[in-house]
């Protein structure tokens, strides 16, 4: 059974609470049953050799056909796809013009669990997975974490969506295709990410918004795992599969379909 979307309390400053909306509930989400009212992008990341040595990773963002604003670039530092997902998301928060309301789609579950499933944890053991050690990507995330607030602050309504990879969508398919033809590009170096949240943070600090001036952040995806919540699965184990996961040794269907059949 599908918990409640209920607000994500994190050990961070926020604007608000993210509001986690259960993906089966989709049908039910009016405001977003009309895409004419949001301003929609696809976000996806790529890597060939995934989980290999000698792999390499790219970003696409999707704005529309021909579109300017399209991002084809070759992901920075460790080359896994995961990571080019979520560096996909924050290019999309870096580059999308202000909006009232803002559509991110993305085809990865990886992204998505980051919020709905995952990060609650991360935050109370002071970004430490359940088996005390560093969670990957953790500057990623907590940079990602700070634009999305960063455009709550501003006003702006934010919803990270998860749709299904290779059904049709043009945009999934435009966004596949830029982070693929990113992977060919020449490397680049790490960020500094750690940075870059330190520097949004700050601006928050002097930016005074009226709560009711605030905008939403919502993360709409897949939200319960159901042999997790049957004790099928303890936490230990779930992230020590979610650390080859966010390494690149096991991709989205591998990580859901040895998970169901634990």
């Amino acid at each position: 059974m599908v918990a409640a979307p209920k607000p994500l309390k994190a050990a961070i400053p926020r604007a608000g609470p993210i509001k986690i909306i259960p993906w089966t509930q989709r049908a039910n989400s009016p405001d977003v049953a009309d895409e004419s009212q949001w301003f929609v992008v696809y976000s996806d990341g790529a890597c060939k050799g995934n989980g290999k040595s000698g792999a390499v990773a790219g970003v696409g963002v999707w704005f529309g056909p021909n579109d300017p604003k399209n991002i084809s670039e070759r992901c920075p530092g460790d080359q896994t796809n995961n990571r080019a997902e979520l560096i996909a998301i924050i290019r999309v928060l870096e580059t999308a013009p202000p909006t009232e309301r803002l559509l991110i789609k993305t085809d990865s579950k990886y992204s998505i669990q980051c919020f709905t499933q995952w990060l609650p944890g991360w935050l109370k053991r002071d970004w430490k997975n359940a088996a005390g050690l560093p969670v990957k990507n953790r500057h990623v995330i907590a940079y990602l974490s700070s634009l999305l607030d960063k455009r709550s602050t501003q006003g702006e309504n934010v919803r990270l969506q998860y749709i299904k990879a290779h059904v049709g969508h043009e945009g999934n398919e435009g966004a596949d295709q830029l982070a693929g033809a990113g992977t060919f590009k020449p490397a680049v170096p790490e960020q500094p990410w750690e940075e870059f949240e330190k520097e949004v943070r700050a601006e928050l600090k002097t930016m005074e918004t009226a709560p009711e001036n605030q905008g939403t952040i919502e993360i709409e995806g897949p939200l319960d795992l159901d042999f997790y919540a049957e004790g099928l699965v303890d936490e230990s184990e779930l992230e020590k599969d979610l650390d080859f996961y966010a390494d690149g040794l096991v991709d989205d269907a591998e990580l859901w379909r040895e998970l169901e059949e634990a």
